[in-house]
């Protein structure tokens, strides 16, 4: 979770690309909206650890139409809802072998 602020943004800055940020665990927890290239997270608390379902952040996702989903993740947790848009589940290396329940898997090294 401690990569989760310098990944965001990176892909905001290489893509100069507006970002909704969807934070929650079992239920959405913060939505933030940050300007193309002007993301900086680093104020903000990423937790782990507890229980994940991913229906509530893909829903909320939906309601603000993004191209792209990127969902940060150990892949642990239901994901009752499938968004309209391409998502892309990233993962750290040690759970490079997790199944992601659709879309794109890209673990990050």
């Amino acid at each position: 979770m401690d990569r989760c602020p310098a990944e965001i943004e990176a892909i905001t800055r290489r893509l100069e690309a507006g970002v909704t940020l969807v934070i929650g665990d079992q239920q959405v927890r913060r939505v933030q909206r940050f300007e193309p290239g002007r993301c900086d997270l680093r104020a903000i608390e990423f937790h782990s650890g507890g229980g994940t379902d991913f229906t509530p952040m893909l829903e909320e996702a939906d309601r603000h139409d993004p191209d792209l989903t990127v969902v940060l993740t150990d892949l642990e947790g239901p994901a009752r809802y499938r968004r309209r848009a391409p998502v892309l589940w990233a993962v750290t290396g040690a759970k490079g072998a997790a199944v992601q329940p659709f879309g794109r898997k890209l673990t990050l090294s």
